[in-house]
């Protein structure tokens, strides 16, 4: 890192540009009252003949609540949501008796920061077994799929589904 002048207008510019992401992290309940620790999970799961063994981080208590936060400085796309859904996914199946939030802040277009995820994800445990268990059978067969799966038009499709009413006219 540079020092002296050239050093203090990086950090002056650095802060810049993450202070509004603070600041909106703070409506958020882990945040409200300041600065909070970060803890971990470890994280044991059997899914379908594999063993899945690690951590989830970025969780914060609030009372009885722990909250998985991710905050990004870029539009979303499947680059942040993939991940938040499969550490969401491992920490409710981890811990199904513990009461869980997930929340994001990330860039809302030109917009500024947002609170999210833009989408909502499941609770279901079987939903959730079945999501990761889906994505680790993708993962094992990558080599028969590569190039199949084009994520910003999967992403914007899904986009698209949420926002679809049905109602509304085709011009």
């Amino acid at each position: 890192h540079s020092s002296g002048e050239l050093g203090m207008r990086t950090w002056e510019a650095l802060i810049a540009q993450t202070q509004p992401y603070l600041d909106t992290a703070r409506v958020l309940p882990p945040f409200a009252l300041g600065a909070t620790q970060a803890e971990s999970v470890a994280i044991d799961l059997h899914l379908d003949g594999a063993r899945l063994l690690g951590s989830v981080g970025n969780l914060y208590r609030c009372g009885d609540q722990l909250w998985l936060v991710s905050i990004s400085n870029s539009s979303i796309s499947f680059r942040q949501l993939l991940p938040l859904f499969m550490h969401w996914a491992a920490l409710k199946l981890s811990l199904p008796d513990q009461e869980c939030r997930v929340s994001m802040v990330y860039k809302d277009g030109k917009k500024g920061p947002a609170v999210g995820p833009p989408i909502a994800f499941a609770e279901d445990p079987r939903l959730l077994r079945e999501g990761l268990q889906q994505l680790l059978k993708m993962y094992r067969q990558a080599e028969r799929t590569a190039g199949v799966y084009y994520a910003r038009t999967s992403f914007k499709f899904a986009e698209a589904e949420r926002n679809f009413d049905p109602n509304a006219r085709n011009p």
